[in-house]
């Protein structure tokens, strides 16, 4: 994307073969984003208004995944052994449970099994690993011994004080 400073307001414009390739791809992009419609967005930009409420949802999803497929890359380049991958995941389940009062761990713990689990995976899913099939990946039952453990042993595992 560049910014046309020849007038007096700025207007996006997007290289032409990236249009050509968004245009290609509309239908995909369209199913996988909620009915994004490909030709209104790159008529808003032309025209210089404002991108609707569900482009920008679109867009703020279709960055997100980017960058999701961005950090399993760098993961799986990088994290050879399950060991290095575990200890990995544990930093991103001890940096979204642990805050300076130990509540969000406490209130995590305090649910059943499965809302324990599904936690894990959502957080483990946001720091972008994958689901099961691809790398980087844990062990089979690495979730599922972790969300039965009990608060000590996890905050133990977790290395909380």
């Amino acid at each position: 994307m560049h910014s046309d400073k020849n007038t007096n307001d700025t207007k996006t414009r997007l290289n032409k073969d990236l249009i050509e390739e968004l245009l290609n791809h509309s239908e995909n992009l369209a199913s996988r984003y909620g009915g994004l419609n490909i030709e209104y967005l790159l008529g808003h930009m032309a025209s210089n208004k404002s991108p609707s409420r569900k482009e920008i949802v679109a867009l703020a999803s279709a960055a997100q995944n980017h960058v999701r497929a961005i950090d399993k890359g760098l993961l799986k380049s990088y994290l050879s052994s399950r060991a290095s991958i575990e200890a990995v995941a544990l930093g991103e389940i001890r940096r979204a449970l642990v805050d300076p009062t130990e509540r969000s761990i406490r209130l995590v713990w305090g649910r059943d099994y499965t809302a324990r689990a599904r936690r894990l995976v959502a957080i483990l899913e946001e720091a972008g690993f994958a689901q099961s099939g691809e790398l980087p990946r844990l062990g089979d039952n690495f979730i599922d011994t972790l969300a039965r453990s009990s608060l000590s042993e996890v905050s133990h595992r977790l290395e909380v004080r």
